[in-house]
């Protein structure tokens, strides 16, 4: 796991009072760097084991859950809880493109544990209205699945499948809620959540050149590494999102920086290769959101108009010219295909469900086997409109409190990087709800890490010196004070 970074480097803690500058990188910000390069770059081989045998991949879900273990019996700090868990939503494809032999909800409920156990035990649980009134409002319809019997006789299914999101999603915002996190551990916990997805473009990458021939047309399973193109987008293009962010804020070495922002063109091109554009255009849309407010203060300014520049001149000048030349011109018109691949006749069907069940729905899960006169039944892609089928006007209800949710995230995050932060993980979470739903865990994670973002200084409110006060930190196994 990616460890937390401190002011006095790996395996060395500072000694209170010891004066820290803003002005400069942390000492221990380069070594930090390349730890996570290593880290990176180790998922390489790792990628090549769990895709060539599901026992290596369910050994990795396996020790990855013990470190989950560890950080909830031991003194972990918040940081430390929140990088395992945000390893563990960007490990869920990787999990299920290798076949690991676990849940298939396994990331979201080991979420759920990990930051439940952990506030009980540090006595944090707080319940804010927010995220337990969004999710309680989800809870009444399931007796409609247990009156029916079920799906294909199966009761459990439908439900975990459907509410196991909302679930992490109330968790998660209620952890980030309740703890207070500095500005470096905030940025590793975001490179936690895009490790695992070296792995998963190690695997598509290798897929795409080994091809003998790839057809390009509509989502492709090639250069998805095999597996749904939809779901390896999203976390390819969450991790290029992650990468370009750390790559204009992390303080750290020239060479780290490069690497950062070399292996977010890299995400960025496989996530297009997938011709699945829903991974692009929430990616793209969270950058274009944030842009506005990460340019508020003028030293954020500086670095992230560079960084936008340079990446447009890239992707004008080198990437996009590559992709239409390597995928014989179909890449521009999919771009250019403004279709919505039928996603707008499952909203409608979701939406005439509503009507003829406005105040239950039809139960979670249910509108799978639910037809309308116009539509057949199928399995919903858009959140919103499953959550008024499923839910009713308990669904909308649940929907208003999540935006609820995401304008006090925003607001009450300071101006600057912290507020643009915000924005752009909740535009991500939200434009990927509109085409995949709460398929995976990682809009659960990212939405409840907006809520982190409202105790985030910006650069210029940090004091030039500020003193580190005595904090339980683990090194080696053993708890030091710093």
């Amino acid at each position: 796991m990616l460890p937390v970074p401190t002011h006095g480097g790996p395996g060395r803690a500072l000694r209170p009072g010891t004066a820290v500058t803003a002005e400069q990188p942390a000492p221990g910000a380069p070594a930090l760097g390349r730890t996570y390069v290593v880290l990176a770059l180790l998922h390489v081989p790792l990628a090549a084991a769990m895709a060539s045998s599901p026992t290596v991949a369910t050994l990795h879900a396996l020790v990855v859950a013990g470190a989950a273990a560890v950080a909830i019996l031991g003194a972990a700090r918040p940081a430390t809880v929140a990088m395992t868990a945000a390893y563990i939503a960007g490990a869920d494809v990787l999990w299920r493109m290798t076949d690991a032999r676990v849940l298939h909800q396994f990331s979201k409920y080991a979420i759920v544990v990990l930051f439940g156990i952990w506030m009980l035990r540090h006595a944090r649980l707080r319940l804010a209205s927010g995220p337990v009134l969004y999710f309680l409002l989800l809870v009444p319809s399931v007796v409609l699945v247990v009156a029916v019997g079920g799906r294909h006789g199966q009761i459990q299914r439908p439900i975990s499948f459907n509410l196991s999101g909302p679930l992490a999603l109330a968790v998660a915002v209620l952890f980030f809620r309740q703890v207070r996190l500095r500005r470096d551990e905030i940025l590793g916990i975001m490179l936690a959540l895009a490790l695992p997805a070296f792995a998963i473009l190690s695997i598509a990458a290798r897929a795409t050149v080994t091809a003998n021939s790839i057809r390009f047309g509509g989502s492709n399973l090639i250069t998805s590494g095999g597996y749904g193109p939809n779901q390896v987008s999203s976390i390819l293009g969450l991790a290029f999102l992650v990468l370009m962010f750390a790559f204009a804020l992390v303080r750290t070495d020239t060479l780290t920086r490069l690497f950062l922002g070399g292996s977010a063109v890299l995400m960025g091109l496989q996530t297009a290769l997938t011709f699945s554009r829903g991974g692009l255009y929430s990616a793209a849309g969270a950058l274009l959101a944030a842009f506005p407010f990460l340019v508020q203060t003028p030293r954020a300014r500086v670095r992230v108009v560079a960084v936008g520049l340079s990446v447009a001149l890239v992707a004008g000048l080198v990437v996009i010219p590559w992709l239409d030349e390597f995928t014989a011109g179909r890449f521009a018109r999919r771009i250019a295909d403004t279709r919505l691949a039928g996603r707008d006749q499952l909203m409608k069907r979701d939406l005439d469900l509503w009507t003829q069940n406005a105040f239950l729905g039809v139960g979670p899960g249910m509108s799978k086997l639910t037809p309308t006169e116009s539509h057949r039944a199928t399995l919903a892609h858009t959140e919103f409109t499953r959550m008024l089928a499923e839910h009713g006007a308990l669904g909308a209800l649940a929907f208003a409190a999540l935006l609820g949710m995401a304008y006090v995230h925003i607001t009450r995050s300071r101006p600057g990087v912290p507020r643009g932060l915000a924005v752009a993980f909740g535009t991500w979470t939200f434009l990927y709800m509109t085409h995949a739903a709460m398929r995976l865990a990682a809009p659960s994670f990212v939405f409840g890490l907006c809520a982190a973002f409202m105790s985030m200084a910006h650069e210029e409110e940090e004091p030039a010196a500020s003193v580190v006060q005595p904090q339980p930190l683990i090194h080696g196994g053993a708890v030091a004070t710093s």
